[in-house]
């Protein structure tokens, strides 16, 4: 046997063999195009902001709507300061109204936002308010004293996500569909809430 046949048959023993293959794998590996797909910043975004609503919902929807200046006010939903006030009438237990971030005329029931109030018509009342009629537009006979006035709270925000887009969708009690609190982590992680 001659050098070169000795040379080659240690070239070629099962250990060599295998290690040539797996450095050719590797050149191939390292040479040969990868094809990714990326997500844009605007889907990805928007699957962020998706995950970040819908992951609370449940716990969301049972949140306290309005935290009055005798609650613990650290939480971990978004909430807006508000002006607010305590109404009481004969009969019926007191409860809060939050001024209306949109319309600073009227003000909020805190557990029932289609509950909505204005200062009495009458200026000889000023420590009085009077429900709108949802139906008709104008005031329910009877009123409400301001039991608490010139109170701070803090009232949810809600939110929704439309194309991609986080809005604001209102404020203070959420239904059972539709916009819902965002914790203040994921208020944080929007882009800019359109309202």
């Amino acid at each position: 046997m001659t050098d070169k046949d000795r040379t080659t048959e240690i070239e070629n023993s099962p250990g060599q063999i295998s290690q040539k293959r797996r450095t050719l794998i590797k050149s191939a590996a390292v040479a040969a195009p990868v094809v990714l797909t990326l997500r844009s910043g605007a889907a990805l975004a928007n699957a962020s902001s998706h995950q970040c609503i819908a992951r609370n919902e449940t716990e969301a929807r049972n949140a306290d709507p309005l935290l009055t200046p005798n609650e613990a006010q650290d939480d971990m939903w978004f909430r807006q300061t508000v002006s607010c006030k305590k109404l009481k009438k004969q009969n019926v237990p007191g409860f809060w109204v939050f001024q209306d971030p949109n319309n600073s005329d009227q003000w909020i029931h805190e557990d029932d936002p289609s509950r909505r109030f204005v200062k009495h018509p009458n200026p000889n009342k000023p420590k009085r308010m009077k429900e709108i009629d949802p139906d008709t537009g104008g005031l329910k006979p009877g009123g409400f004293k301001i039991k608490k006035d010139n109170e701070t709270c803090e009232v949810l925000v809600l939110v929704y996500e439309e194309n991609g887009e986080v809005k604001i969708g209102g404020y203070g009690k959420p239904g059972l569909m539709g916009p819902i609190p965002a914790t203040d982590s994921c208020w944080g992680s929007f882009p800019t809430p359109i309202p």
